[in-house]
């Protein structure tokens, strides 16, 4: 349930849901812990009315994924529908949580894009390799090195990688 939910349905501001939430607050008033502890479940057919927020991990590591071909931040961006910049804090792992719209946009691009070499769909060759560059001296998994399953996994570790660059996805 996002934030804004849990605040509209508590009567909490939302800046207080999202300090317990993220654990920015160390202490909390009696009342405000009642009125989330005993916030009812939604039920079926329930539609968040704010933005829900996922974690990262799936995100980051496809951005990484499509990162070794050579996709630049770019042209992620512009095909999703981001800022640049949003790209780029969620391949180096800037965010801990995206919003779950962007988490799909990604993931839908990246099934479309994951075996497709970006200079034949017309990015430029200049990106193209300083984005290869970069992803080589991070030591970012190809596309290939990671099953569809365990993709979002945060405890699974890419295949045939050798250990230390495993750990950098």
């Amino acid at each position: 349930m996002p934030p804004m939910d849990i605040a509209r349905w508590t009567g909490l501001g939302e800046v207080t849901v999202r300090d317990v939430l993220e654990g920015r607050a160390q202490r909390i008033y009696r009342t405000t812990a009642e009125a989330i502890l005993f916030l009812p479940i939604p039920g079926e057919g329930y539609q968040a009315g704010g933005q829900a927020y996922v974690d990262a991990t799936p995100s980051r590591r496809r951005l990484r994924a499509l990162g070794v071909p050579g996709w630049p931040p770019r042209t992620m961006a512009q095909e999703i529908g981001v800022s640049e910049m949003t790209i780029t804090d969620i391949r180096h792992g800037r965010c801990g949580k995206v919003r779950l719209s962007t988490h799909l946009a990604i993931r839908e691009m990246y099934d479309r894009w994951w075996n497709a070499d970006p200079l034949e769909c017309g990015v430029n060759r200049s990106s193209v390799t300083v984005t290869k560059a970069r992803a080589a001296r991070e030591g970012w998994p190809p596309p290939a090195a990671w099953d569809d399953d365990e993709i979002g996994d945060p405890a699974a570790r890419p295949k045939g990688l050798p250990r230390a660059d495993a750990q950098a996805a």
